[in-house]
């Protein structure tokens, strides 16, 4: 779709958003929440640092680390299987399959459906079958995650070069085999980077299931929100920002050894060089070294496994509170009214996140600021100060999830869509501008330079060199947050910010098992519309 009509759609969505949130309509700042407001802010330079609530909180930490881990290695287990059988190299070049195409994208839809449902939603469905236990955030992350997982898997298999396994499978060798020598020898490295990006996604997926009862430090979060105990909170928050901050210190370094930056589940990346001997080693050791973690994850997480045991038992129980009249006799004019409340959640949150991801990119960009950077007039030092105060409050919004956030600002708004369209908007800021500031960082830089040495300004530079190059990675990243963005909407409906979220919330409180799968099935739909139509969005 072309550039300006885009844009043109765009806008209209917007307006539409804003007319459905009741912009102007309505009141939106509760003045008697600003109090406690006050009371919040002020605790942060006072945290609690009581011993025994620093080792609850060390040990919540470790349970949310715990189980982030083993949900990213099962995910990426699930995902590779996956991405064999979604890629179109496998079955057109490994098993010479005529039907390949149909097959590949047969599968591609196949695991499109696990992918659309939010974590929450398994969390939730798991909880209601075998109760609380650490294993259902682990599931609960691992499906669908490691059903998007399967689509980046395949598009690493369908990139490489296959001219080595073609020359395998002409000497005999099994297509297995080849497969293994030929193609994954080449995937292998960016799986591997993959890997420790979906971690960090993993990470803040935990904190998230926290809040809804599945333990760890968002469950310690949520506590002390509820028991309006200020001091305990930006202790959680801390915790959580550090723990984060370590994560994404340590996947960017294990990125950059393997050269593969900035990668997301649209399939935006940097492609690495062909691997050499000392990367695969590297990778392996990585491996083994995750797989142990994950070993003493589990010995940390002590499964309670007689109670999976009866999950086909409950499930079956579960299944029998369905009827086909139920669940048509569920489906009402709510589900539209709130799907376009959930969808003008994300529009609004998206065009906020995305121009203010884009100008924070600039000074979290180390090669923008700092000493002889593209835009840094000579002689000035403060560059490298911007960059670190700039990464630092891009790891706080990022890192506290939008659920938290808008608890927080519900302390002095009403209850509206546009309150957890601001809270989204604040945490994909922070996840926005770190992926716009990589693109920065690793830009062709020839052009911006040459403006600068003849005199051009910062704006010149900015509009007709850096601009132009970066503006599709830009909105590719937008758009894929987009895609992202709708599936988080069902987690501000949790915490009251309305939408799809919110009925569904009430559906699983009173047990309406058939509302609960209408609702679900209306935003599995809604999320599907909104992939396909962001797709169209991007120009070309």
């Amino acid at each position: 779709m072309k550039g300006k009509w885009a844009l043109v759609i765009w806008i209209g969505l917007l307006l539409i958003a804003l007319w459905t949130a009741g912009l102007g309509r309505e009141a939106v700042l509760n003045p008697y929440g600003f109090q406690s407001l006050s009371a919040f802010l002020a605790r942060a330079f006072s945290p609690e640092v009581n011993v025994s609530f620093l080792s609850l909180i060390a040990e919540a930490s470790l349970k949310t680390l715990a189980f982030a881990l083993c949900a990213t290695l099962l995910a990426l287990f699930l995902g590779f299987i996956g991405g064999i059988l979604r890629s179109h190299f496998w079955w057109h070049n490994c098993l010479e399959s005529k039907n390949a195409s149909f097959i590949s994208s047969f599968f591609g839809y196949l695991f499109g459906i696990p992918a659309a449902i939010h974590e929450v939603i398994w969390a939730l469905f798991f909880l209601s079958l075998i109760g609380l236990d650490m294993m259902v955030g682990v599931f609960a992350i691992a499906i669908p995650f490691g059903a998007m997982a399967t689509k980046v898997f395949s598009q690493f298999l369908d990139d490489v070069d296959p001219a080595p396994t073609n020359f395998l499978i002409q000497n005999g060798t099994s297509p297995v085999l080849a497969f293994f020598y030929g193609a994954f020898s080449q995937a292998f490295p960016n799986m591997v980077s993959y890997s420790f990006y979906r971690f960090e996604c993993a990470l803040r997926s935990a904190a998230v299931l926290g809040i809804i009862g599945a333990g760890g430090i968002g469950y310690q979060i949520q506590i002390s929100l509820s028991s309006l105990k200020y001091g305990e909170l930006w202790t959680g928050f801390y915790a959580l920002i550090l723990l984060n901050g370590c994560v994404d210190f340590l996947s960017s370094r294990i990125r950059k050894i393997f050269g593969f930056l900035g990668s997301n589940d649209n399939g935006q990346r940097k492609k690495s060089s062909t691997p050499d001997l000392s990367r695969t080693y590297l990778a392996l050791v990585a491996f083994f070294l995750c797989t142990l973690s994950v070993l003493l994850s589990l010995w940390f997480l002590s499964p309670d496994l007689s109670k999976w045991g009866r999950i086909f038992t409950q499930f079956h129980a579960f299944s029998g509170t369905l009827s086909a009249k139920g669940i048509v006799d569920s489906f009402t004019i709510s589900h539209v009214v709130l799907s376009l409340d959930t969808f003008s959640m994300s529009v609004i949150a998206m065009t906020i996140a995305g121009i203010f991801g884009v100008l924070f990119s600039f000074p979290a960009a180390l090669n923008m600021f700092s000493a002889n950077g593209v835009l840094m007039q000579p002689k000035r030092k403060w560059g490298v100060v911007l960059y670190v105060v700039t990464r630092f409050f891009l790891l706080v919004w990022r890192a506290i999830p939008a659920p938290i956030i808008a608890l927080v600002l519900l302390f002095a708004m009403y209850p509206s869509i546009l309150a957890g369209a601001l809270a989204l908007a604040i945490h994909n800021i922070g996840i926005l501008g770190r992926l716009n500031a990589e693109v920065n960082e690793h830009m062709e830089e020839r052009n911006a330079r040459y403006l600068r040495q003849i005199g051009s300004s910062s704006l010149s530079v900015y509009l007709y060199a850096i601009l132009p190059m970066n503006v599709r990675a830009y909105l590719g990243y937008v758009f894929y947050r987009w895609e992202v963005c709708i599936r988080e909407t069902l987690l501000l409906g949790l915490v009251g910010a309305g939408g799809l979220g919110l009925l569904l919330s009430e559906e699983f409180s009173s047990f309406d098992n058939n509302g609960a799968l209408v609702t679900v099935a209306v935003f599995v739909g809604l999320t599907l519309i909104v992939n396909a139509f962001g797709r169209r969005l991007v120009p070309a």
